[in-house]
Order: structure tokens, then C-alpha cells, then sequence
């Protein structure tokens, strides 16, 4: 147990975060089929203040290259040019040593971190956030990210920090909706509370199970292994989705083609209320 525990600490307070540049090598309809041909670059952590537009960060278990692909799969469309947007800023946190020491990095951050210390992935996402200023941003996170949003948000507020031109995204959450929701609001301000959206399956282990956030528990106890051997599971056909999906969140014409699409799982809570999943793409079922 201790090489767990020893590999947990030092993924939290010794071990330090990346940053990248996330661009797509060919068409963005190519990219969102073969995430392959996703370019990462890597970037300072001013460059990353600078130029972060898009802040994303990863959840557990996912090496540099995996976290972003999944930053690109599931950061929704810009809104000036209808399409992912040219460049994502990540900032990757390097898993623990130990798939075990993983979990309890995921467990001390959103139990214990707002009680005893945040971790070094917390204070370097809040110290992102607050050198973005009031400048227009969008801060996503995907799984574990979604934990390390809340206590970054709760950092900066700390710090009386507030961007009203912040958007907030959150995907397959391991928080609650209503926390993650109250966090954000506290940078967003009660203005921004309508740019907050939090994304989750209602079959997806991690926000049904792990979170708590109401669900399909039975299905969401089923889908529990094809989490942890699949690309293509309820965990990871967020955004744009992935070759294979059964049922992708936002599912967009030219992308995968979600196999048996059922917008019932799809859950989706803008400013910590319910709202209607996006509406099915005519055509992007067989």
C-alpha cells in the first residue's frame, strides 16, 4: 500500500503539470474521426496564460497524447466559426506512477484537498485562470479535470478573482453538478451562472456512481469495465464523440456516427438547472 500512497503524494505536491498546444494536422471532420492526427505541442506555462483562449484539463489515466485527443473531442464548437476551435491550451497533469495511487490522488483532491492543501494540478489551474484577467475564456475539464476546475475556482475566488466573460465546461464529471455549478459561479459571477454547463452520461460510472449526480445506476454499474478497457465507452463519448460510441453527447454531421444513439442518457445542466440534450445532427445515424 505504501508504493500507492508514495506514488499518490508525488503526483500531488512534487510532481509538476505540462502545457500544450492542441491543434488538428488536417481537417477537423478528419480529426474527429481519426484523433490521431491530433498535433500537441508544448508550450510554457506563459504561453499557456497568453494564449489559452481554451483551457482544458485532463482527468486520471490519460498520458499527454490520450488528454488531448479527449481536449479536442469534447470542447464544443467556437461560436463565430461553427468549428472546434483552431487552438486548445492544456494543461496536463502526469498520471501517478500506480493506477491505484491514481484514485487516490481523485479521492484526496475532491475530499480532502479544500480541507487540508490543494494540490500542485489545483493552484497551477487557478494561477491559469486568474492570468487570463477579463479576457474571453473557456475553462474545460473532462472526468478528474472537473475537480481540479472546482478547487481551482474555489482558489481564485479565494483571491477575489472574477471573469464575467469565463465559460465554463465540464464532461463526465466527478463532482456533483450542483458543486461544480456553485464553485464556477463564484468566477463567473451570478452574470455568467448561464455559462456554466456541466455534461454527463446518465450510464457513466464516474459522475453516477463516483459522484453522485442522478442516473441509471444499474447501467452505469454495467458500463463500469468497458471504462477501463475501451476508448468508446459512456466515459469517453463526450463532445464529438469517438469511433464506436454508442451514444455520443453532441454528435455533429462528418463526425463518428454514434451506433445506437439514445439522447435519454444524455444529461445536461446549464447554470445547475436541467436543460434539453442537444438536438440528434439529421444524418449522423446509419
Amino acid at each position: 500500500m505504501t508504493i500507492h500512497t508514495d506514488a499518490a503524494y508525488k503526483a500531488m505536491f512534487k510532481m509538476g503539470t505540462k502545457f500544450y498546444k492542441v491543434t488538428c494536422s488536417s481537417t477537423p471532420s478528419e480529426c474527429l474521426n481519426d484523433p490521431k492526427l491530433v498535433h500537441m505541442e508544448e508550450i510554457t506555462r506563459d504561453n499557456a496564460k497568453r494564449d489559452g483562449q481554451v483551457l482544458a484539463v485532463n482527468g486520471i489515466l490519460n498520458d499527454a497524447p490520450r488528454a488531448g485527443q479527449l481536449a479536442y473531442q469534447n470542447v464544443p464548437d467556437d461560436e463565430k466559426t461553427g468549428q472546434k476551435p483552431a487552438s486548445i491550451t492544456l494543461m496536463h497533469i502526469p498520471p501517478a506512477d500506480t493506477g491505484l495511487g491514481e484514485l487516490f490522488v481523485a479521492g484526496y483532491e475532491k475530499l480532502l484537498a479544500p480541507i487540508l492543501d490543494y494540490t500542485n494540478a489545483d493552484s497551477t489551474y487557478a494561477d491559469l485562470l486568474q492570468g487570463r484577467g477579463q479576457e474571453e475564456t473557456l475553462s474545460l475539464g473532462h472526468s478528474r479535470g472537473t475537480i481540479v476546475q472546482r478547487n481551482a475556482f474555489n482558489i481564485a475566488a479565494d483571491n477575489e478573482y472574477k471573469n464575467k466573460r469565463l465559460k465554463v465546461e465540464g464532461v463526465g464529471g466527478a463532482v456533483s453538478f450542483q458543486d461544480y455549478t456553485n464553485s464556477a459561479v463564484r468566477v463567473t459571477t451570478e452574470a455568467g451562472k448561464k455559462n456554466v454547463t456541466f455534461t454527463y452520461m446518465a450510464n457513466d460510472p464516474v459522475p453516477v456512481i463516483a459522484a453522485g449526480n442522478p442516473g441509471d445506476a444499474m447501467a452505469a454499474f454495467k458500463e463500469f469495465f468497458h471504462v477501463l478497457s475501451s476508448d468508446n465507452s459512456a466515459h469517453s463519448c463526450y463532445g464529438t464523440g469517438a469511433a464506436g460510441c454508442t451514444t455520443i453527447a453532441n454528435p455533429v454531421s462528418g463526425g463518428p456516427v454514434p451506433t445506437n444513439q439514445n439522447p435519454g442518457l444524455i444529461r445536461v445542466y446549464r447554470g445547475g438547472e436541467l436543460v434539453n440534450p442537444q438536438p440528434i445532427i439529421s444524418g449522423s445515424q446509419p
